[in-house]
């Protein structure tokens, strides 16, 4: 199953969604629907169909199970950020499926479903750049009060409406998180070790991703920067980017997903901070998730210097775009978030593979130390600044 993608303003998103039927569920909060965009599409869309909008849909698998009784129209409007769309995603399986399999008690993080006919056509229309929610294969649901990683065909959406005038209005700091997160979809396959020979096929589109970026902080060809980012991100979460890998994927993701639970914060704040983490790591030797080889390949996939440092390369990038290259681990220790970790991702399970809790907790602590940040390394020009 795949999402079919469409561009173009607000009115003719409308038109296009109310030909799924006389009857269309809408799901977004109130936030995102405030928005003069989206509440002048919804407006648009009730002259074509009987419109039902739901704002208090949350993200717990209990709450969404007692409400998916009530989207009973003909389409399932999801407008909003990725946990908007998860939240409509999870809601459509559960009318079709049930949710035994959801709420199966064991420490895993993860919920793989069997495919599922769904009753509604799910489409998706993102008010945020990055996720790639509107055409992935998996959403974030809480179970038992933990998050936990959905994945399965039955939580594609059916169709993704990209509204310019939706995405174009986001500050500049968040469009350029939303470059960096897919940046490393494109990445991460490519700079772990699973034992392929070759690069992931996507590889040679982070180079676009790091000039829309550049483009953003710029703020030239805006459009076209965010048309790009969000064409490259929907396309990591196809089949074409995960041919011939490991099925689990990148150890950092669940590191990542695990410490943003435990901390309460947005995923873009601790992301690049563990990415820089590992990078440098491997360059010291303190950890193996990312053969040389690899490295040096990426480094060549990009275009650098042979001599140059990809940890620093990509930690100036980051600063240069405003986002945020150390970890806050505020009163949690790295020992006790790597065991954490461990006991929803590792110990056995395939995710973090072979992973120990000093590979995990030296990996924390160089995040939250940030010795690539030039006041780590000494850098009077920075300390200078930071003295005016």
């Amino acid at each position: 199953m795949t999402t079919t993608s469409l561009w173009g303003d607000a009115g003719h998103a409308a038109a296009s969604v109310a030909r799924t039927g006389a009857r269309i569920d809408v799901v977004t909060d109130r936030t995102v629907l405030a928005l003069e965009p989206v509440d002048r599409f919804v407006a648009d869309l009730a002259q074509h169909a009987d419109v039902r909008v739901f704002t208090d849909v949350e993200g717990s698998v209990e709450h969404i199970t007692g409400r998916s009784v009530d989207f009973t129209g003909s389409a399932l409007v999801a407008i909003g950020g990725g946990s908007v769309i998860d939240a409509a995603k999870i809601a459509r399986y559960v009318r079709a499926a049930g949710t035994s399999r959801l709420r199966t008690a064991q420490r895993c993080g993860l919920r793989a479903l069997p495919e599922a006919a769904p009753p509604q056509r799910l489409v998706a229309l993102p008010t945020t750049v990055g996720t790639g929610a509107e055409a992935s294969s998996g959403a974030v649901v809480r179970v038992a009060g933990r998050p936990t990683l959905v994945r399965g065909i039955a939580m594609v959406p059916d169709e993704a409406w990209y509204c310019r005038s939706f995405l174009e209005e986001l500050p500049t700091s968040q469009q350029l998180r939303g470059a960096v997160e897919v940046l490393f979809r494109l990445l991460a396959p490519a700079l772990e070790a699973h034992g392929e020979e070759r690069l992931p096929d996507l590889l040679p589109l982070a180079v676009d991703v790091l000039a829309a970026g550049e483009q953003l902080r710029s703020r030239t060809d805006v459009p076209d920067a965010l048309a790009t980012i969000l064409s490259v991100g929907a396309r990591t979460h196809g089949a074409r980017a995960h041919r011939g890998l490991h099925p689990f994927g990148s150890r950092v993701w669940y590191v990542t997903n695990e410490a943003t639970s435990a901390l309460g914060v947005p995923k873009m704040e601790v992301l690049p901070a563990l990415w820089l983490g590992v990078l440098h790591l491997a360059r010291t030797g303190g950890l193996d998730w990312v053969p040389p080889t690899r490295s040096d390949a990426v480094r060549a996939g990009l275009g650098l210097d042979p001599g140059a440092d990809l940890a620093d390369v990509l930690a100036d990038t980051f600063r240069r775009w405003g986002v945020p290259t150390r970890l806050d681990l505020g009163a949690t220790t790295a020992d006790e978030l790597a065991d954490t970790c461990l006991w929803r991702w590792g110990h056995g399970l395939p995710m973090l593979r072979r992973a120990t809790r000093e590979d995990v907790a030296s990996l924390l602590a160089t995040a939250s130390a940030a010795p690539w940040s030039p006041l780590s390394r000494g850098d009077s020009a920075s300390r200078a600044q930071g003295r005016r």
